[in-house]
């Protein structure tokens, strides 16, 4: 009776030496004000986004490892830096990838063995006392599943890298087209800011000559409303940059409130590569095409798995008996595959490949078009914009000028005078949007070809 107890025991002391390797649990409360005294004092510490630098620096934008200082103004290259590190987006769909790779990182090990104890009261046919026995269950895997989990979750990981690396480039493309348009709507701001000034200046011109009855007062009004309606225009430009500037930050991820000065960046050079450069880089760079090859990826790998299963693992386990007798027995379970052979996950896995591949496939054939439609309208505004530039605005810019001077040396035509006002801003105005749509038009040719690879 002693000797089963210290038995007894020792399985016990065995068993609760086993637990001591698991998992513990820590609770982690949640902290909304430390969220937001995170979000304003976000960007003070530069380490993250010099980290990133240094994996961009070779790329198209342009971004270096030295740290920069967003006090004296970020450009659109450094706000990508800044966008890649702290967009909520982006943090979070990195911190999926964490979850993935854990489940990479655990995948494929062995199941734990199974042991159990049976205690059986033994007084009536050996005179007293508990006999004790014991077995020990071990699943060989022997059919190579965990090997094909292992890689199935391996692919699942470089699939959710993958999308992550689609992320990052739709977060860069969104902050480029909102930095555009901020840009545009500060050219805008500047036009109708010299259409007030110099409204300004003539109105003094004609008010004089309103007051010694050259000027008929009705027309000299009309500088006046000229003036009114340009500055409620600057009034409301001033609202859309502030809008454009919320929007920027929010793509950043720093606070609305944060005081960052912003420097506007230039239009991208003319895109003169061929079509047929542009159709081959798309499909060996876009992002979107990559993420869905990692998928295809994952399907394949799950095909593989669910195929594996079929096999059955080798089952073997010691068997410790104290019935009267102590002795030790071995034994050997297989499961026989005649009737499941897991005919569902097969099937399953089956057509989810070739979900996958055709999913594949009829993306690059609508990203193709929509890359030949994109370029279509590039290249028509980038037409209309030179022309702007080469024949309307500078005509325009003339044709006031030599009204101005005329009104300077006193003869004025006051409707003439703010017909060139009007037709000039118009002009220019009308340039700001041949560039605007000339730079939307790139960003999306961009989005479509997807960002170049950096050299190693």
């Amino acid at each position: 009776m002693k000797k089963q107890t210290i038995r007894i025991v020792a399985a016990c002391a065995l068993i609760a030496a086993i637990g001591r390797g698991c998992a513990t649990y820590e609770p982690k409360p949640l902290d909304s004000t430390a969220v937001r005294q995170k979000l304003d004092g976000r960007m003070t510490n530069d380490q993250e986004i010099i980290a990133v630098a240094s994996r961009l620096s070779g790329a198209d934008s342009g971004a270096t490892a030295a740290p920069f200082d967003p006090s004296d103004g970020l450009t659109l290259e450094e706000a990508e830096v800044v966008a890649l590190v702290f967009n909520p987006h982006l943090r979070v769909a990195r911190l999926e990838v964490g979850v993935t790779r854990a489940t990479a990182e655990t995948a494929g090990l062995w199941d734990d063995p199974v042991t159990g104890i049976n205690l059986n009261d033994v007084s009536q046919k050996f005179g007293g006392g508990l006999s004790m026995g014991g077995q020990i269950a071990l699943t060989i895997p022997i059919s190579g599943r965990l090997e094909a989990e292992k890689l199935r979750a391996n692919a699942a990981l470089v699939a959710d890298l993958a999308r992550v690396q689609a992320q990052e480039w739709d977060a860069r493309l969104a902050l480029r087209t909102q930095w555009a348009q901020w840009t545009i709507a500060s050219g805008r701001v500047q036009v109708v800011a010299a259409t007030v000034q110099a409204v300004v200046q003539i109105r003094g011109i004609v008010e004089r000559m309103e007051s010694s009855g050259e000027v008929p007062r009705v027309e000299a009004r009309l500088f006046r409303i000229e003036q009114a309606v340009a500055q409620a225009e600057l009034a409301r430009l001033g609202a859309t940059i502030a809008e454009h500037e919320v929007a920027i930050k929010r793509i950043l991820g720093v606070a609305p409130w944060a005081a960052l000065k912003f420097i506007p960046s230039e239009m991208p050079p003319a895109e003169t590569r061929p079509m047929a450069e542009l159709r081959d880089e798309m499909v060996t760079c876009s992002p979107l095409v990559a993420s869905l090859a990692a998928s295809y990826e994952v399907s394949e790998k799950a095909l593989a798995a669910e195929i594996r299963k079929q096999f059955p693992d080798l089952e073997i386990g010691p068997t410790y008996n104290t019935d009267g007798n102590e002795d030790f027995t071995f034994g050997v379970a297989m499961p026989l595959p005649l009737w499941n052979h897991n005919q569902q996950g097969v099937a399953t896995a089956h057509a989810r490949r070739e979900l996958m591949r055709v999913r594949f496939e009829t993306t690059i054939e609508l990203q193709l078009g929509e890359l030949e439609n994109a370029n279509i309208v590039y290249q028509r505004a980038r037409g209309q914009r030179l022309a702007m530039e080469a024949d309307i605005t500078p005509l325009a810019d003339e044709q006031a000028a030599e009204i101005r001077e005329i009104a300077r040396l006193g003869e004025v035509n006051t409707l003439l005078l703010l017909e060139s006002l009007t037709r000039q801003q118009e002009a220019r105005l009308t340039l700001i949007t041949a560039r605007e749509d000339e730079w939307m038009a790139s960003i999306r040719v961009a989005g479509f070809v997807g960002p170049p690879r950096i050299s190693p």
